[in-house]
């Protein structure tokens, strides 16, 4: 079964919040951490790449993205 971006970063964010994916450093992620990683999966990647399969996304696409965040918001730095 071929599971789309928007799956993986489901189980990815359901995997961090019960303590099962951790920190390069091995700790656990922090509560705000893992709602700044729901809020920018939901309003600027998988909006845009949510239908992909993971292994198809590349650079290109990610910069995209990212370049069309930051024309929406403004913010060059992003």
């Amino acid at each position: 079964m071929r599971t789309a971006l928007s799956q993986a970063a489901s189980e990815w964010l359901a995997a961090a919040q019960a303590g099962i994916v951790r920190t390069r450093s091995g700790e656990r992620y922090k509560p705000s951490a893992l709602r700044a990683y729901e809020q920018a999966l939901r309003t600027r990647v998988l909006p845009e790449l949510g239908h992909v399969r993971p292994a198809g996304v590349s650079v290109p696409p990610c910069r995209f993205t990212r370049d069309a965040a930051c024309r929406v918001s403004g913010n060059q730095d992003t």
